[in-house]
């Protein structure tokens, strides 16, 4: 085997150095042709992108498809009858001459790219295949390598089988490009929606498979071709899906996953992270204001039972986070701003209390971004230098501007204050770990030195002397009186921890304890550190 792969490789030696001078010669005649207001560094990145992007594929798609079509031809078939070499061997000879090749001419473009990174500064798009490329992107990466000999096996396959390189160049394109379409959706879904899916077994089990079954599938081939067995339709069958059941499952996973996802959720906070509230007395709820994230919103309870609010677009969205439902509190009532077709323009506001249902107050058209938020005690809807008041009676906004220098004033809806649902405050010295807060009585307790080297969050709730209070990693329950800690429960995990988010998705407070969404499921944990899985 190794002495026929040498052999095809002396047979193609002058097609490997043609496209190697191909590759060389294209960079300056690039900087020949380039216009003027296109720089020197970005005409060499735009030139290596294109021979590492479109070049690599299109070679493994030329050696596989040649290679197949020249070991199905008489010609080589009589020439290496007297070689001691089995078909399956022969095959396998030829398909790793191919795949040389390839590595080769990869290798010399990675080289170009390490010598224009270094001359040009270009150090960006040249560490895309390197082993420093970020967390986000080598998964995209590795998928992308490891599918350029998965097409040049199924293009080899192909052209051997029909005696064509163009059919095994069009079969290897078109099954290759729907393997890698599945590795990367499912990966670009798990890099958005970060913790509520999982695909990289899915995708390793997809690729090792990919792999696998086109090795076995060109075995078979060839061993059905050098007997000259008439193929069944049940045969042929099973070695094209023994050559997709790698693309299959990668694609097919990230399909389900897909839809999936769509059900997932996340909590919909009216004031973002509990240690800034916009609410200058906010109200810890007997409930959570859930959004899926194919748009509809969802009231929770801590005993597990559900009422949708508001049905949503019904379209599954790649934002985690869409950007077109905000929430606000006054008293019991939720106000709700969403936009029904999920784009800009159209707005409707409903408003209510979530156990008897939200009605539709308003539907008003709005180019440019609006949120819902608190100025002074009333909800508002406000926009850049411009808010509007909003009541249940309300047609349209009544727009008034708002002057630079008074968007941060005391009164501003964005003026934020560290405030404990059901009222209070706190402060925090980050140097001495120490805690002081004042009870809805005014009472001054502290300082309390805080336990550990989590970093602190916010506190969340009172009760006489005590205060619960949320750090990284764990609810504490800290006594103002005794000045420590009394109580300490851990907090459940988001798996990993990723891009600095917090261990959770998202929080809530509740009149009987913290909604913790670690991204996969929304947990509940009480006052007493109980937690109880709510999906």
């Amino acid at each position: 085997m190794r002495e026929l792969s040498r052999l095809h490789l002396k047979q193609d030696r002058l097609v490997l150095l043609g496209l190697a001078a191909t590759i060389l010669a294209s960079f300056p005649f690039a900087l020949a042709v380039r216009p003027e207001w296109f720089e020197l560094r970005q005409t060499v990145g735009a030139t290596w992108l294109f021979w590492a992007f479109l070049g690599l594929p299109g070679f493994a798609l030329l050696f596989g498809g040649a290679a197949g079509a020249q070991l199905a031809g008489e010609h080589a078939r009589a020439a290496e009858t007297l070689l001691p070499v089995s078909a399956p061997r022969r095959a396998e000879a030829y398909a790793a001459s191919g795949l040389i090749q390839l590595v080769l001419l990869g290798l010399l473009i990675l080289a170009l790219g390490l010598v224009g990174a270094h001359e040009s500064g270009l150090s960006a798009p040249f560490r895309f295949f390197s082993w420093w490329t970020p967390d986000a992107m080598r998964p995209f990466i590795l998928s992308f390598l490891g599918t350029l000999p998965y097409m040049l096996l199924v293009s080899f396959i192909a052209a051997y089988a029909s005696g064509s390189g163009v059919v095994g160049g069009l079969v290897g394109g078109l099954v290759g490009g729907l393997c890698l379409g599945g590795l990367e959706a499912g990966f670009a879904l798990r890099e958005i929606h970060h913790g509520r899916i999982s695909y990289a077994g899915w995708g390793t089990a997809g690729g090792a498979l990919a792999l696998a079954g086109s090795a076995l599938a060109l075995r078979e081939t060839a061993r059905r071709l050098e007997r000259r067995e008439r193929t069944s339709w049940a045969a042929a069958v099973r070695i094209a899906l023994t050559v997709a059941l790698g693309m299959l499952v990668a694609s097919g996973a990230a399909l389900w996953k897909y839809r999936w996802v769509g059900g997932a959720t996340r909590i919909l906070q009216p004031s973002g992270f509990p240690a800034r509230t916009e609410s200058p007395e906010p109200a810890a709820r007997d409930g959570v204001v859930l959004q899926t994230v194919s748009g509809g919103i969802y009231w929770a309870t801590p005993d597990g039972l559900r009422k949708r609010l508001w049905e949503g677009p019904g379209h599954v969205r790649f934002d985690p986070a869409p950007a077109e439902a905000g929430i606000e509190w006054e008293g019991k009532r939720l106000w709700l701003l969403v936009r029904p077709d999920g784009r800009l323009g159209l707005l409707e506001l409903w408003a209510g209390e979530p156990d008897s249902g939200l009605k539709l107050v308003s539907r008003f058209s709005y180019a440019g971004s609006v949120y819902l938020t608190k100025k002074g005690r009333a909800v508002s809807l406000w926009s850049w230098r411009r808010w509007a008041p909003v009541s249940l009676g309300m047609r349209q906004p009544q727009w008034q501007g708002v002057a630079v220098d008074e968007m941060w004033s005391d009164d501003s809806p964005r003026r934020a204050a560290p405030s404990i649902p059901g009222g209070g405050s706190w402060s925090y010295s980050n140097e001495k770990r120490q805690l002081r807060w004042t009870t809805p009585a005014g009472k001054t307790l502290g300082p309390v030195e805080l336990p550990g080297q989590d970093a602190f969050s916010a506190v969340v709730r009172t009760d006489g002397d005590r205060a619960w209070v949320l750090t990284e990693s764990r609810l504490l329950v800290v006594d103002g009186g005794a000045k420590g800690w009394v109580g300490s429960y851990a907090l459940p995990r988001l798996r990993p921890v990723r891009h600095g988010y917090a261990p959770w998705h998202s929080m809530e407070v509740g009149t009987e304890g913290l909604f913790l969404h670690t991204g996969p499921t929304l947990q509940f944990m009480d006052w007493e550190g109980r937690l109880r899985k709510l999906e």
